[in-house]
């Protein structure tokens, strides 16, 4: 018997499914039913099977959504210290101590700290394999170094360990990145690919995952040939490409900003879970879309930074409808008196103190400037209203301007670009870095009066909310 199987397995004849015997016994016993005749010992056989259905479980499925969103580069900043060593002890015990959980991030891993203008994203993505994310999807942020060429992008997602979705970004245009797009359903153990939609199995059961990234990013990045298609109009189509699928479990990673995904849970339906990012909300509860009396929807979102994870834990009934849920924001920085609650995982400690701090160290340290008195740079201040530091910057690319040999005569920063403070004493060019992450190039433009007076009323007709404009 086995003489035989050996030859036919020299000759070629096998062919390998991968399908474990287990999980095939497992399953054909739930196709059957039930078993109700003795097998023949001579013919050695099921004789008679009477396929009776098993009984509908009436137990509801628990699944838990660890998320991530906005990180920034955050790994190791002055406002937070070896942040990343206790995120990744925070992500391996949420991951041991929860039923089912997956881990995903809404995207914006790029840009905002020396972590990233050193090694591009590179970084992060050690980390991010390590605790091993099952997907994520892109920020405007992802493409902020695609303007003349897609390698940065394309080597981040070519050394992930995990799959990335992308429902409204369309590659076609772009050489290298389309071809790392397959516009098919990705599956389980799937990794350095975008597909437009994900299915991941938990425990027996199929969930669905999409990715949408702001249309705003053609404007506020630099995508190069890659362009935005519209995120409700794609978000629909996926979701109906998912359900074609049978699958009644859907999460949308959605890089589009909480107001928006507020207008994304009332516009689709067959949505379960929003994890947001974008606008930075730290949002300590799940907010609940009662659009569909029948089936609510849930949206969640750290902040930034790396400061909080998100613990989502939710159960779904046999029609895929949430019937319960909890969740809470782990804060990465909580202390006890003077020392953190989370400890520093020895393994990540290893890898940024050798393969990635020393680098940051040399980078950072090189002085470039002094200032008698703090610059300020507050996300709330430099959104809202005139700060010396941005003043200061104005005038510095008013400077570069006239050398360059230009007719500028004023200079306008987006105060959504000024990213720290800087304190007084000398100034690093890791400071510098901090300010204005975003490598930004300096253009002039020929503009009215009357278009410069619009532009400044646009950007403060949120005030006082510090959105941005």
């Amino acid at each position: 018997f086995y003489t035989s199987l050996e030859k036919a397995y020299k000759e070629g004849r096998v062919n390998l499914l991968y399908l474990p015997d287990f999980d095939v016994f497992t399953k054909y016993l739930k196709e059957v039913g039930t078993v109700t005749a003795n097998t023949s010992a001579v013919e050695g056989r099921i004789v008679d099977l009477k396929g009776a259905p098993l009984p509908e479980t009436t137990e509801d499925f628990p699944l838990t959504v660890l998320h991530t969103n906005d990180t920034h580069a955050g790994l190791d900043t002055v406002s937070s210290p070896n942040n990343i060593l206790r995120r990744v002890t925070a992500i391996k015990n949420a991951k041991a101590t929860t039923e089912n959980p997956i881990l995903i991030d809404a995207g914006d891993v790029f840009s905002g700290t020396l972590y990233f203008n050193k090694y591009l994203g590179q970084a992060d993505l050690t980390f991010m394999n390590l605790v091993q994310y099952d997907a994520m999807t892109f920020g405007n942020h992802e493409f902020d170094k695609n303007g003349e060429s897609s390698e940065v992008l394309s080597k981040f997602i070519g050394n992930a360990k995990f799959p990335f979705v992308s429902s409204n970004v369309n590659f076609s245009a772009d050489d290298t990145l389309s071809k790392m797009f397959t516009n098919e359903i990705g599956r389980s153990g799937n990794a350095a690919t975008i597909y437009p939609a994900l299915i991941k199995e938990v425990d027996g059961e199929q969930v669905g995952i999409i990715g949408l990234t702001t249309e705003d990013t053609a404007n506020i990045a630099s995508p190069g040939k890659v362009t935005f298609e519209n995120a409700v109009v794609k978000a629909k189509e996926t979701v109906a490409m998912l359900q074609k699928e049978k699958i009644n479990k859907i999460i949308v990673l959605s890089h589009l900003g909480y107001e928006e995904d507020l207008k994304l849970a009332k516009a689709v339906n067959g949505i379960d879970i929003i994890v947001g990012g974008h606008s930075h909300t730290q949002l300590d509860q799940a907010v609940v879309d009662n659009s569909d009396p029948n089936a609510p929807k849930l949206i969640v979102q750290t902040g930034e930074k790396g400061l909080f994870l998100g613990q989502l834990e939710v159960k779904f009934n046999k029609d895929g409808v949430l019937t319960d849920w909890k969740d809470q924001l782990i804060s990465i920085d909580a202390k006890n008196g003077a020392n953190y609650v989370i400890a520093e995982d020895p393994e990540a400690k290893k890898i940024l103190d050798t393969e990635y701090k020393p680098g940051i160290l040399e980078l950072s340290n090189e002085v470039v400037g002094n200032s008698e008195v703090v610059l300020n740079g507050v996300r709330d201040n430099v959104r809202t209203k005139e700060t010396n530091l941005g003043n200061l910057i104005a005038d510095g690319m008013l400077f570069a301007a006239k050398k360059a040999g230009t007719n500028a005569v004023i200079a306008l920063q987006n105060g959504g670009g000024i990213r720290e403070s800087i304190n007084e004493g000398p100034i690093t060019q890791g400071e510098v870095l901090g300010v204005l992450p975003f490598n930004n190039d300096l253009v002039t433009i020929t503009l009215t009066g009357q278009e410069i007076k619009d532009a400044m009323e646009n950007g403060v007709s949120k005030t006082p909310a510090a959105d941005g404009r």
